[in-house]
């Protein structure tokens, strides 16, 4: 049997035509019906797991959404500065009451900016240990005076 049959399956099997191409390519003998039910069945089997990942991935990215909008929620009404930094210590994300506390009129003003900047220099130590005990996946907590963009000096917690 000439393998031009299996190549045409290959060439066709993603739109779903293979059954037919196998049929009339190669005849309408029992061999060939049995393989063309059987790659008609892959393909329906294929087919549904395709779905059913896709739907399992549609909601995985709805659910994040969901959560990352409750984040967002309880970061932007918490009353206190919530800050993100990067390993660098330049400012990844500020809530609002952030923005107050540097004087900033819009995150614009501070995104990217190194925090030790604003850092007093009597406590830039303190700070500095603090960033790298929770970069490590610890907890702690540091009390440091700073220096707005404005020049308001006021203490940290």
């Amino acid at each position: 049997m000439p393998s031009a049959p299996v190549l045409i399956v290959g060439a066709f099997a993603a739109a779903g035509f293979f059954a037919t191409v196998i049929w009339y390519m190669a005849g309408a003998g029992k061999r060939t019906a049995q393989l063309a039910d059987r790659l008609t069945l892959e393909h329906r089997e294929a087919t549904r797991a395709l779905a059913q990942q896709i739907a399992d991935a549609q909601e995985t990215s709805r659910a994040l959404r969901e959560s990352e909008a409750r984040w967002r929620q309880i970061v932007e009404t918490e009353p206190e500065c919530v800050s993100t930094l990067a390993p660098d210590g330049s400012v990844q994300q500020l809530n609002a009451a952030g923005l107050r506390v540097f004087a900033a009129g819009d995150f614009r003003d501070v995104a990217g900016m190194q925090m030790l900047a604003l850092v007093s220099p009597e406590h830039r130590d303190d700070f500095q240990a603090l960033t790298a005990r929770v970069f490590r996946g610890e907890s702690g907590t540091c009390e440091f005076e700073m220096t707005g963009l404005k020049g308001t000096r006021r203490w940290v917690t």
